[in-house]
């Protein structure tokens, strides 16, 4: 007698095995869409941190002076003299979480993205001439799950060159 098909028991295991694999594949994916999600978040931060700590940096080497803070003063806000009157004074700070850098008469304008906030942005002047300042920069990714939460936390010095 031939046999046709398969056992019940045949049948058991293979559906078993299918099981298995199945269930691998899904948790694979979703521990990697987890890290695609952390990933991306840290990205984000870190590239706007960056970018933020740059330009503040190349704001205040190329200032004729710092008005304020004063030295040895700490403040949220920093204010740069330039000669040219378009650029007279510039000011960076922080509103509703992004940094703004506004020159002359002219509209702020954001240098930080939505989806980062801009927890902590101090400005240090440390010595009188030429004016050193310290910026200390803190951001994270807005409103995100404290799973796929990011900080990021920067300290830089700048020293007027003019």
């Amino acid at each position: 007698m031939q046999k046709n098909g398969f056992t019940l028991l045949e049948i058991i295991i293979y559906t078993a095995l299918v099981g298995m694999v199945l269930t691998s594949v899904v948790y694979i994916s979703q521990i990697a869409f987890q890290v695609r999600g952390k990933t991306r978040n840290a990205l984000l931060v870190e590239e706007n941190m960056r970018y933020a700590m740059t330009l503040i940096t190349n704001y205040i080497r190329s200032a004729n002076s710092v008005e304020s803070p004063s030295a040895g003063e700490t403040s949220g806000t920093l204010n740069l003299g330039f000669s040219d009157v378009a650029k007279n004074p510039t000011i960076i700070t922080t509103a509703l979480g992004k940094i703004i850098i506004s020159e002359g008469a002219s509209d702020a304008i954001p240098i930080t993205v939505d989806d980062v906030e801009v927890t902590n942005l101090q400005f240090t002047r440390i010595s009188g001439t030429p004016a050193t300042v310290l910026i200390a920069l803190t951001g994270q990714v807005r409103n995100a799950l404290p799973k796929y939460n990011y900080t990021v936390s920067l300290q830089n010095t700048a020293v007027i060159r003019r």
